[in-house]
């Protein structure tokens, strides 16, 4: 939540300021919302699908315990 909360901010800024209204803070609003859309549709479906997700037919869940912890630390950092 804190990718959100910070990209938030510099869109916020970009559109309250008018000083800021240059065509390289567009670019940077541009990077920022597509980290804000990753940050809300990418990262809960990646994590939903480690999680929960089993990928050999026998159960309907992976325990947490069977979890690769490299692969869901890389989710979490994930970042565009």
């Amino acid at each position: 939540m804190l990718q959100v909360f910070g990209n938030s901010l510099v869109v916020i800024s970009v559109i309250r300021e008018k000083t800021l209204r240059t065509a390289t803070n567009y670019f940077i609003v541009s990077l920022a919302t597509s980290d804000v859309m990753v940050a809300l549709l990418v990262m809960p479906l990646s994590i939903y699908g480690e999680v929960f997700i089993c990928r050999c037919a026998a159960s309907v869940y992976r325990p947490l315990s069977a979890l690769k912890p490299h692969v869901v630390t890389d989710i979490l950092k994930c970042d565009a």
